[in-house]
């Protein structure tokens, strides 16, 4: 039988993992918003790092560059483009009504259709309320103020990121912090590496799908064109998201034109499928399709739009720790080297070390 002191040393343990559970769960939108600035980091140091290649500056110098230079992009891409881009989105938001009443004749001239509408009514008569409108801002008030966070801390990892990985790493018990480092460096590369696949892949389906849609007649394609790109962030999800207002408007124009609009949204998909993420995978990490899926469910059960939006990264930075950590520990070791060492360890540290 176990000792009085020996049972009461487990039930502490026991309420200590509890009360660790319970606060990660409190801090989860934390922890997220903590995620995003990091991966913004990592894009702006990448690109601080590639002009330090190339120009007499450092890696530091460079990502405030960077961080320059998009600034000003933006602004000017605003000046050039803004004004049409602000036109559309403007005629999108009258032409709302006349799309979703086309839609509604449309589906209501079936009996699945009729089924369907009253599904959408009963949800829609539940949700419109003074309550629910002040709800609607405050949601949007907390996107914006959580967004702004996520860009701060992203400017001061991307400009100083040493700092915070040394510490975090200072953190673990010196016998593991080798292997810590290295953890952090391979998370870090496989992320970038899959931002540089995803941006190829946004890009190109923003504006193909844009394209697409101006070609067959659909009004205001250049805005959404650029929901396209901006949704296909978020795998698998996202560009049936991003199809539904598309093929909405498009009924503006007639019901063939609808056909037409979720035709261009049919073809770019299986032509990025087909064509795109191989190129983009190049770079990228190689992440199957079914993962991604469960990803994207169990991270949006579990934490929400956050957790859409960041559940591929995530389970990006999984892979890469499940490797480290068991299935390189669990091959053979290499000519009588201890499983799950890295005799690059050293010159990988060397390297990050001088990368500020």
């Amino acid at each position: 039988m176990l000792s009085d002191a020996r049972f009461a040393r487990y039930v502490l343990i026991a309420l200590s993992l509890a009360v660790v559970f319970i606060g990660l769960g409190k801090v989860t939108d934390v922890l997220l918003l903590g995620f995003g600035g990091v991966l913004f980091a990592i894009a702006i140091r990448a690109g601080g790092e590639m002009l330090a290649r190339r120009l007499p500056v450092s890696a530091r110098m460079g990502s405030v560059i960077v961080v320059l230079a998009l600034v000003a992009g933006l602004v000017l891409l605003f000046k050039v483009v803004g004004g049409e881009v602000g036109r559309q989105a403007g005629e999108l938001q009258q032409q709302l009504p006349d799309a979703i009443a086309k839609a509604r004749a449309l589906l209501d001239a079936s009996g699945p259709g009729r089924a369907l509408l009253s599904l959408l009514d009963g949800a829609t008569n539940e949700g419109v309320s003074a309550a629910g409108a002040m709800k609607a801002a405050s949601a949007t008030f907390g996107v914006l103020s959580d967004l702004f966070i996520v860009l701060l801390l992203a400017l001061y990892l991307g400009f100083s990121p040493r700092t915070y990985v040394k510490s975090a790493v200072n953190l673990v018990p010196p016998a593991h912090r080798d292997e810590a480092r290295q953890a952090a460096h391979n998370s870090g590369q496989a992320l970038r590496r899959w931002l540089m696949g995803q941006g190829l892949s946004m890009l190109c389906v923003g504006v193909l799908t844009g394209v697409g849609l101006w070609l067959v007649g659909v009004p205001n394609a250049a805005i959404l064109g650029l929901i396209a790109g901006l949704f296909e962030f978020v795998p698998v999800i996202g560009p049936f998201a991003a199809a539904v207002p598309g093929v909405l408007f498009a009924m503006v124009a007639g019901p063939t034109t609808a056909l037409y609009a979720a035709g261009v949204y049919f073809a770019v998909q299986q032509l990025e499928g087909a064509l795109i993420m191989p190129m983009a995978q190049r770079w990228a990490v190689n992440l199957p399709p079914a993962l991604g899926l469960l990803a994207v469910v169990v991270f949006g059960v579990l934490f929400g739009v956050p957790g859409l939006l960041f559940a591929t990264p995530l389970t990006v930075v999984i892979m890469v720790l499940v490797k480290q950590f068991y299935l390189d520990r669990m091959e053979p070791a290499a000519s009588g080297q201890p499983s799950g060492s890295d005799t690059s360890m050293p010159a990988e540290r060397g390297r990050f070390d001088r990368a500020e």
